[in-house]
């Protein structure tokens, strides 16, 4: 593309370099901004995909009913010092060939309790007749059965004729899924809970992250047009000598491209450094595994590309003024301001997620993305309603401070009479 050939590239170099103090201090900012937007939005995706994986790891203490069981399964909640702790019961049928649950390197045999690394370290320190569970742990059980490192969980074995796991146990609807009564399953996969805690903190966490995604995307953009005075009135100059429109666009394209991707660059090392602290900040019940945190590499070049890209596209949106009127530019000419179509938007935006949230209900993922069009639909009519406040606190000014200037000038003249 010639637009980014190496002349353009060298001109963006030096007209970056010839910048000064001022310059670069926009430049910087710039960079700075690009850099915050990208560490935060990585980390939103993390707590998204972080509570996908808690929720993932947690579906087999909800077990499915099956016509050909090969074992039974039963969930309970007791408490030791006010905290719960989570016992599956488990038994397997006779003459079936049962998978061992999540982990645990095998079936439980009748009497042998396996523990959470959190559960046998508060076993060491509670004396015998203060424990949660009966019997010595047999073993200890891996992150594959765990939401997160602290939390209390034991697998025991039974008999199939133990009362543990055919007395019939009623849920408490205040605590969805803690108590299931025993079920005859085919697997230990389990299905996804529809409610309770875990999908209420599921849901916070997206209503969360869109009010947190589009102020960032507004700082993304605005990143490209921190030194847009500047820019346009070296660009103008430079159109007014003969340089050709492309020339423009490469050489705008280039300077929000290097900003653009060392922003992005720096905010992802960002997020790999603050990984391991956010890791260890306790929500929904506890801190988090690292590796629930990882958004992997594949979406971390997707967040980081699309900065990028919104910070070159921000900065090509305000070149048509400086292509077609540099004269305008060079004479710092008064800008067109926002136009009333985004009243128009907005209102449509709004009405679109009214009935969206009336036809599919508040819980719908489509109603989240409703919100976020309508979270970012005021970042589209702010700068009009700040230009009309404008306008009205002018004439106001205007018509209070007139009469004080007459009086303070009558005053004046007075005083100056001999």
């Amino acid at each position: 593309m010639r637009a980014l050939d190496r002349t353009t590239w060298a001109l963006t170099w030096r007209l970056t370099r010839a910048g000064g103090r001022t310059g670069l201090l926009a430049t910087g900012l710039a960079v700075a901004a690009a850099a915050v937007s990208t560490t935060l939005l990585l980390l939103c995706a993390a707590m998204n995909l972080g509570f996908q994986h808690r929720s993932d790891r947690t579906d087999w203490r909800n077990p499915v009913e099956s016509s050909r069981p090969v074992a039974v399964e039963a969930v309970g909640t007791t408490f030791t010092r006010g905290v719960p702790v989570t016992v599956v019961d488990v038994a397997r049928l006779p003459g079936r060939t049962a998978p061992a649950p999540p982990g645990l390197d095998r079936f439980p045999a009748p009497g042998e309790p396996w523990v959470s690394p959190a559960l046998g370290a508060l076993l060491d320190r509670l004396p015998a007749d203060r424990h949660p569970i009966p019997g010595t742990p047999t073993g200890t059980l891996g992150r594959a059965a765990l939401a997160h490192p602290g939390e209390l969980v034991a697998v025991v074995g039974h008999r199939p004729t133990d009362p543990a796991v055919t007395a019939e146990r009623a849920p408490d609807p205040r605590r969805v899924g803690d108590i299931v009564t025993p079920t005859r399953v085919a697997s230990f996969t389990g299905a996804p809970l529809t409610d309770g805690m875990g999908k209420a903190y599921e849901s916070v966490a997206r209503v969360a992250t869109v009010l947190v995604i589009v102020p960032l995307l507004v700082l993304a953009a605005s990143a490209a047009r921190l030194s847009v005075s500047r820019r346009d009135q070296r660009l103008a100059a430079l159109r007014l000598i003969g340089a050709t429109p492309g020339r423009i666009a490469g050489l705008t394209a280039a300077e929000a491209l290097l900003t653009g991707t060392a922003g992005a660059l720096l905010g992802a090392v960002g997020y790999a450094v603050l990984l391991p602290v956010a890791a260890s900040l306790p929500l929904a019940g506890g801190a988090w595994y690292t590796a629930d945190l990882w958004i992997g590499a594949a979406p971390l070049l997707a967040v980081t590309a699309g900065v990028i890209a919104l910070v070159v596209i921000s900065a090509l949106a305000g070149l048509r003024q400086v292509v077609v009127g540099p004269l305008g530019v060079a004479r710092r000419s008064r800008s067109r301001g926002a136009s009333a179509v985004r009243v128009v938007v907005f209102v449509a935006v709004v009405a679109g997620y009214g009935l969206i949230t009336k036809k599919y209900g508040s819980e719908d993922s489509l109603a989240v993305y409703a919100f976020a069009a309508v979270f970012l639909a005021f970042a589209v009519i702010g700068p009009w309603v700040v230009r009309l406040l404008g306008r009205i606190v002018t004439v106001l000014a205007v018509r209070v401070v007139d009469p004080c200037c007459q009086r303070l000038q009558e005053t004046r003249e007075v005083r100056v009479l001999p």
